[in-house]
């Protein structure tokens, strides 16, 4: 049952044997204005009835009734619905049996003969239940808090401090503190914190604890503690100043970042590793986001872009029509395997030159793609070279490079002397048959009546043949070209994309998980109603367009 403060509608029990009274408290209260709902009874057991029902506001009772009294009225609403206020009207009643009414909880008596006071009674009867219920409401919150935080404060994964301000007496050690430490509870207790070896560092003598006492909040990023067995660990710290009982006390939170600082210095470790890997390399490194824009360039990207390449889109150095973008949208839908482009590119002294590129995708922690990586070499030598070399394959006998003639069925017409040297492992002779491979690869060809393509290895290097059916003929001319160094070159460029791009995740998904933790931290600081206690703007605002601090009460502030 709920009291009721709002007096305009009242529901009632009334115990009452006279009838003529119950009508006319009936008529006196709704002269003074209540919309009046009234169950009346004078039996015990009906009264008991009622009380099971929650929604009465007030019980009126005359002290005199059959088979019981007032007092055992009032006894079974004290146990059945306490917050109802019980008033006691009645004809004749002994001033000590009144007073004694009330010190068992009754809210008022009143004599038959005085009822016109009874409304205002009734009003400041409800008033003070909802007052008293209002402050047991606040004391089982408070006493909800205190355990929530006390269970908070045991199973923290901060250590946590609690010092008295005034004089800097250690009041409180958790649990965390104590196992980091490698000690008891007890040696803390009754002690002052500068009279603690542990926390020289924190406050050395009283003087320095004076520094913690002006300031509401203090936070050390790199402060170093010794445990009980000599172990050295890096920790952060975070101290607040606060009331509890008109007293003021600091809060201390100690977070153990020893790995923390380990994966930092590993990070920056292996950054300026690569940093000077790509300092050293000589092949064009370039980032774009994921509108194609680039973000960044190795010393070589730059030097033949120019100085001015960050913020420019990709194509704004294309030369002539292309189909480059079309050709990488597979890596800006998340394909993570490494595309081979060939693209001409227009150089920072306006001279247009062939550049290979080979571009891998770039995600975030989140599997989210956020750009790509692309390694290039300029070709632009080498495909000359290339052309030259076709066009001195039609004069075999003076070609640099292997030249072989093949039927069908891989028997060879006829090797120019240098197939001979170049190819010398197969042991090339007219009339003999050539490697099944190469025999495979002139079948295929003639079968499809089209040029073709192949890689082949012979010696430990790597020769690329065109294969060229001739019309009307039953065999293919075949044109070699040494690419070994160039395989060489492909092959480390992808993997040097590779292990920039794993080391780029690696960077980008600690930074968030810091991120993340720093605002649950200032999560809690916002449920505790204090101040967030790292700045994170940037990230609430990327937030809203895409994307625990246990401080005073929590003790989870520090990260």
């Amino acid at each position: 049952m709920k009291p009721k403060v709002d007096a305009a509608k009242l529901k009632l029990i009334y115990l009452e044997d006279s009838a003529q009274d119950v009508e006319l408290l009936r008529e006196l209260l709704t002269d003074a204005g209540f919309d009046l709902e009234m169950d009346c009874t004078a039996t015990e057991n009906e009264f008991l009835s009622f009380l099971q029902d929650p929604s009465y506001d007030i019980i009126l009772a005359d002290f005199k009734l059959p088979g019981f009294d007032a007092f055992g009225a009032l006894r079974h609403s004290r146990e059945i619905c306490p917050d109802v206020p019980f008033i006691c009207v009645s004809g004749s009643i002994g001033e000590e049996t009144a007073v004694e009414l009330l010190k068992q909880g009754a809210a008022d008596y009143l004599l038959k003969d005085r009822l016109e006071k009874l409304p205002s009674a009734i009003k400041r009867a409800l008033a003070e239940a909802g007052e008293k219920q209002a402050l047991r409401y606040a004391g089982k919150a408070l006493q909800a808090s205190e355990t929530r935080y006390r269970r908070l404060f045991e199973t923290a994964k901060d250590g946590i401090l609690i010092l008295d301000a005034a004089s800097g007496l250690i009041t409180e050690v958790n649990p965390c503190l104590v196992e980091m430490l490698g000690v008891t509870s007890e040696p803390f207790l009754g002690k002052k914190i500068w009279e603690m070896e542990f926390f020289r560092n924190i406050a050395a003598n009283q003087d320095s604890f004076a520094e913690l006492q002006r300031k509401d909040c203090s936070h050390y990023d790199d402060l170093l503690l010794e445990t009980a067995d000599g172990r050295r660990i890096e920790a952060e710290f975070v101290s607040n100043a606060y009331k509890v009982n008109y007293r003021k006390v600091i809060q201390c939170n100690i977070r153990d970042i020893t790995e923390r600082k380990r994966i930092e210095k590993a990070l920056l470790a292996l950054s300026l590793r690569q940093k000077s890997i790509l300092s050293a390399v000589p092949d064009i490194i370039m980032e774009v986001d994921g509108n194609k824009v680039y973000v960044w360039a190795n010393n070589a990207g730059i030097a033949f872009f120019g100085d001015d390449v960050i913020g420019k889109e990709a194509q704004y150095y294309f030369e002539g029509e292309q189909e480059t973008y079309d050709m990488v949208k597979p890596i800006f839908s998340g394909d993570e395997n490494v595309i081979y482009i060939e693209s001409w590119q227009r150089r920072k002294d306006g001279e247009k030159r062939l550049l290979a590129w080979w571009c891998r995708v770039l995600k975030d922690e989140n599997n989210n793609v956020i750009g790509a990586l692309s390694s290039a070499q300029d070709i632009t030598e080498r495909k000359r070279a290339e052309e030259e070399n076709r066009i001195l394959s039609k004069f075999p006998s003076q070609n640099p490079n292997p030249v072989l003639r093949i039927l069908r069925n891989g028997t060879l017409l006829f090797v120019n002397e240098a197939g001979m040297n170049q190819l010398s492992e197969w042991h090339l002779t007219a009339g003999n048959q050539v490697p099944p491979a190469m025999g495979e690869a002139v079948y295929e060809a003639l079968q499809g009546e089209s040029p073709q393509n192949k890689d082949f290895e012979c010696g430990g290097r790597t020769f690329s043949f065109f294969i060229a059916p001739i019309s009307g003929r039953d065999y293919a001319n075949l044109y070699g070209f040494d690419i070994t160094e160039r395989k060489r070159s492909e092959e480390e460029i992808k993997n040097r994309i590779i292990e920039l791009e794993r080391f780029h995740r690696l960077a980008v998904g600690r930074e968030t998980k810091m991120i993340e933790l720093k605002q649950k931290i200032n999560e809690l600081s916002a449920r505790l109603g204090l101040a967030p206690p790292y700045p994170l703007d940037f990230v609430e605002a990327n937030n809203k367009s895409n994307f625990e601090n246990q401080n005073t009460i929590t003790g989870d502030k520090i990260l």
